[in-house]
């Protein structure tokens, strides 16, 4: 049986994330659109294709993955460090939750927040480069 507190906790992870999109979906967005403007726009240019495919659709899947992952680890250590700073974290650590179920919500809000973040990266490829995804 799923303890509904650590149900509670994971959608609290995940409702903070998404009330605050302009602070946490946004900049990894910016920051990825900067990165295929300027490295695949400009470089690519100068670099040529790369085995029949094009410098931008080669940076697309590794930009995708590096705001997966840091997005998903900002979520987990601002979070903790947030309650930490904020002295809530007391309450949290007193709950009848085990040790497991409060990193694994932590961890699980962080994953939600980078699997998001990376698809809507995709998403803005879709829409700047007209990526074609031939086998996923």
């Amino acid at each position: 049986m799923i303890n509904p507190g650590f149900i509670v906790l994971i959608k609290r992870e995940v409702m903070r994330f998404l009330h605050l999109w302009k602070q946490t979906i946004m900049p990894g967005l910016i920051s990825s659109a900067l990165y295929i403007i300027v490295f695949g726009e400009a470089l690519g240019h100068r670099i040529g294709p790369m085995e029949g495919m094009s410098y931008i659709s080669y940076i697309i899947p590794g930009l995708t993955m590096m705001s997966v992952i840091n997005m998903a680890y900002q979520n987990s250590s601002s979070s903790i460090m947030q309650a930490k700073f904020l002295r809530f974290i007391e309450d949290i650590l007193i709950t009848p939750l085990s040790g497991l179920e409060i990193s694994l919500s932590y961890i699980i809000g962080g994953a939600v927040r980078g699997t998001l973040n990376g698809i809507l990266v995709l998403l803005l490829a879709y829409i700047i480069t007209g990526l074609h995804i031939e086998n996923w």
